[in-house]
This record gives C-alpha cells, structure tokens and sequence, in this order.
C-alpha cells in the first residue's frame, strides 16, 4: 500500500495535481452555486420593483379584434 501512495518517487507531483484539481473544482462549484443565488435573488427583486400589469378578459380581447 505504502508503494502504490508513493509511486516510485512521483507522488509530490501526482498528488499535487490531485490537490489542485480539487480546489479547482471546489471554487467552481461554490462560485457558481454563489452567482446563481445572487441572480434568483436579483431577479425576485426586479419582480418585486415591477408594477404588475391587469389581466384582461378573453371577451376584451375577442371584441377588440
């Protein structure tokens, strides 16, 4: 088992690259979990800030045809 984690003298930089990929992809994930959560939230603000226009009916809508 030792052997295998060593890799014959290669683990500093094979497990550095593990490290590092795995940071990167930790970043990714919470950056975009983040921007997503910003937007809803922007996005129910602007709802919110809009003034709702009034339905019509479809017979309003048939007669001014």
């Amino acid at each position: 088992m030792i052997d295998m984690v060593a890799m014959d003298g290669y683990a500093p930089y094979v497990w550095t690259c593990y490290g590092l990929v795995l940071v990167v992809l930790l970043y990714l994930g919470v950056s975009s979990w983040l921007k997503q959560k910003n937007l809803i939230a922007h996005a129910k603000e602007l709802q919110a800030a809009t003034p709702r226009r009034p339905r019509r009916d479809r017979e309003t809508v048939k007669g001014a045809s």
